[in-house]
């Protein structure tokens, strides 16, 4: 499994820094799990493959890309929802129930689920979770963590008041805490109005 972290020159140093730093911290405890150091320029085919928008980003994949991303940095009560994604990448296994996973086959479409965070959220974690949970069951999900002091410009692009924020398919769905059904619920109809 790898963790593939996305930079460019012209990132933050000190966010570029921990970016690095945590995946390398998570692939040292890890067996199984490698960090990968990507420069968008250099390695930008493997960027534009994986449809990486900002940076930094770390790209969460096993033998496939599962969809999986986190834009910025996922400390605080988001290093929960990497270890998850570590998990359910390495499982190949969404845990999601029968109800959602028979819902996600019948996507017709490709959807991009977009949770926007704070790290001192928590309940961010459980939402970022869910989403990247969907992206392991669906091959037709992507699912993004965007961490917002990382790109604050967000906040006032979006329309954001809370978080977290759920943007699917770039436009926003809810903020706040919601159940699976009512998530996959928002991804299937997304899914079906792009036809």
């Amino acid at each position: 499994m790898w963790l593939e972290v996305f930079t460019r020159a012209s990132d933050d140093e000190q966010m570029r820094s921990r970016a690095l730093e945590l995946t390398r911290d998570v692939a040292d405890l890890s067996e199984g799990v490698f960090a990968e150091a990507l420069d968008m320029e250099a390695d930008g085919e493997k960027a534009r493959a994986r449809g990486i928008r900002r940076t930094p980003a770390i790209v969460v994949r096993g033998e496939d890309d599962a969809g999986i991303r986190f834009y910025g940095v996922p400390g605080g009560h988001e290093l929960g929802s990497l270890v998850s994604a570590i998990r359910a990448v390495g499982a190949g296994d969404s845990g999601l129930s029968q109800a959602s996973r028979q819902a996600l086959a019948g996507l017709s479409a490709p959807v991009d689920v977009e949770v926007l965070v704070t790290l001192s959220c928590g309940f961010c974690p459980e939402v970022v979770s869910l989403a990247h949970r969907m992206a392991v069951e669906s091959g037709k999900v992507t699912a993004s963590m965007i961490e917002l002091s990382a790109f604050p410009q967000m906040v006032k692009e979006r329309g954001v008041t809370g978080v977290p924020a759920v943007l699917v398919n770039g436009a926003r769905s809810f903020e706040g805490r919601r159940s699976e059904s009512e998530l996959v619920g928002a991804v299937v109809e997304a899914s079906s109005r792009v036809e």
